[in-house]
């Protein structure tokens, strides 16, 4: 008798129909917003290496020694947290739900579902208050993160003669030097006019 109570009660809560839904939101709305989600975070490492493209153009402008030019290389860091990120987003988005709903496999329902229990887990974790979960948030939704940072000194036949990885083992002068350069020519990338390589005004530093 229970089971029977527990029938009846899933068949005027209309458990099918809503299940139907279901399936149709899992494809149509939640799968096409992890798969915008990942590309956005690929396509960001794209983004700021053509950013990077032109502030190396402003950096090819001025020399930064007597022989050299200075240039920033944009290398990818390998972040488990966000390696392991990208491949939950993967495996939310693999698949067909709607080639299971037209089937109706239970084995391929089961595998939708599956999917969604992943996507649940993800957003509970992505809206978390808890410490590490926002340190996990911010590693793996800030893609500047995602990205290391590294300025050759380069000739005028691509040679390279100095390279900096940080300011450490550096002098305050040197230092002083490489930031000066880089924030002069982001400066000059984000302030000049469209369809021209220096800003309406002067930049003395």
């Amino acid at each position: 008798p229970e089971y029977l109570q527990r029938l009846e009660d899933l068949e005027s809560d209309r458990l099918p129909e809503f299940e139907e839904r279901f399936f149709s939101l899992l494809q149509s709305q939640a799968r096409n917003n992890v798969s915008q989600l990942a590309m956005m975070i690929r396509g960001a490492r794209r983004e700021i290496r053509s950013r990077v493209d032109e502030v190396n153009k402003s950096l090819l402008m001025t020399a930064f020694s007597p022989t050299g030019f200075l240039q920033i290389e944009v290398r990818d860091r390998s972040l488990p947290d966000v390696d392991a990120f990208l491949a939950t987003l993967n495996a939310i988005t693999s698949g067909s739900v709607m080639d299971s709903v037209a089937a109706g496999s239970p084995q391929e329902r089961e595998a939708a579902e599956a999917r969604f229990v992943l996507m649940q887990g993800l957003l509970q974790r992505l809206g978390s208050a808890d410490a590490a979960d926002r340190a996990w948030r911010e590693r793996c939704l800030d893609t500047r993160q995602h990205v290391a940072f590294q300025a050759r000194v380069m000739d005028a036949d691509g040679v390279q003669l100095d390279v900096f990885t940080g300011s450490g083992g550096r002098s305050g002068g040197e230092r002083q030097k490489l930031v000066t350069f880089c924030l002069a020519a982001a400066l000059r990338f984000q302030l000049a006019p469209p369809g021209r390589t220096e800003p309406t005004y002067a930049l003395v530093v």
